[in-house]
C-alpha cells in the first residue's frame, strides 16, 4: 500500500503548492494592477528555455519545470495529477519510494534533454528556439506510466467507457498518441513526453537486468 509518507504524495503537493502560489499572487496582482506582470515573470523563471544560451543563465529550469504548470490550463495539471496519482499508486506497490524519486526526476531530466536537442537540431524549430520554453511535469508523469507498465504489463486498470483495459495497452496508446502530435501545436511537449517514457522503459529493464 502506498503510505501517506511517500513520494507521490509530496510530488504531488509540490505541484499543487506551485501551481497555487502563482495563481494567488496572478489573482492579486490582477486585481490590484490590471495586469499580471510578476506571476508571469515567475513562470518564466522556473519554465526552461530551448536556447541553449538562455539555458546558461536559468541552470536551475531542468528542476524546476517538472513542477510547473501554465495558469491558463487547467487541465495540464488536473490530468498530470490524476496520472501521476493513478500510475504512482500502482508503481509503489511493486517497488520502493527511492525509485519513485529517480523516476520523477530522471524522467523529466531526460524528457528536458530530448527536447533541448530537438529544438536545436531539427530545422523546423529554427524560427521558435530562441523563444520555446517548456514547463510541466508531463514528462515525469510520462517516465512513471511506461515505467509501470513495463514492470506490470498485465496489470488492468479501469478506465471510463474502455472498462478494464492492460496498462501495456495503455503506454502503447500514450507513445502513440504523443508520436503522432510531433507534427501538432505542442510539438515541444510531445518531445518531451517521449524522453520521458524512454527513461521509464530502459530503467524497468535495467532494474530487471540487475543493473
Amino acid at each position: 500500500m502506498v503510505q501517506s509518507g511517500s513520494r507521490l504524495y509530496l510530488f504531488i503537493g509540490i505541484n499543487l503548492i506551485v501551481f497555487i502560489a502563482v495563481g494567488l499572487i496572478r489573482v492579486i496582482e490582477f486585481l490590484f494592477t490590471k495586469g499580471t506582470p510578476v506571476s508571469d515573470w515567475i513562470n518564466i523563471q522556473l519554465a526552461m528555455p530551448a536556447y541553449l544560451p538562455n539555458l546558461l543563465y536559468k541552470p536551475w529550469t531542468p528542476i524546476t519545470y517538472m513542477f510547473t504548470h501554465s495558469l491558463s490550463d487547467i487541465f495540464h495539471i488536473l490530468f498530470n495529477m490524476l496520472w501521476l496519482y493513478w500510475m504512482g499508486r500502482i508503481f509503489e506497490e511493486f517497488l520502493n519510494s527511492r525509485q519513485f524519486t529517480f523516476t520523477y526526476l530522471a524522467g523529466g531530466l531526460a524528457g528536458a534533454l530530448l527536447y533541448i536537442i530537438s529544438y536545436n537540431l531539427f530545422p523546423v524549430f529554427e524560427d521558435y528556439v530562441q523563444y520555446a520554453m517548456i514547463l510541466g511535469a508531463s514528462a515525469s508523469v510520462s517516465a512513471v506510466v511506461i515505467a509501470t507498465a513495463t514492470l506490470v504489463p498485465d496489470y488492468s486498470i479501469s478506465l471510463l467507457f474502455f472498462g478494464s483495459v492492460r496498462l501495456k495497452y495503455i503506454a502503447l496508446a500514450y507513445i502513440l498518441l504523443d508520436l503522432l502530435t510531433i507534427a501538432g501545436p505542442n510539438a515541444g511537449g510531445s518531445i518531451a513526453h517521449l524522453g520521458g517514457a524512454l527513461l521509464g522503459f530502459v530503467f524497468i529493464k535495467q532494474l530487471r537486468s540487475g543493473r
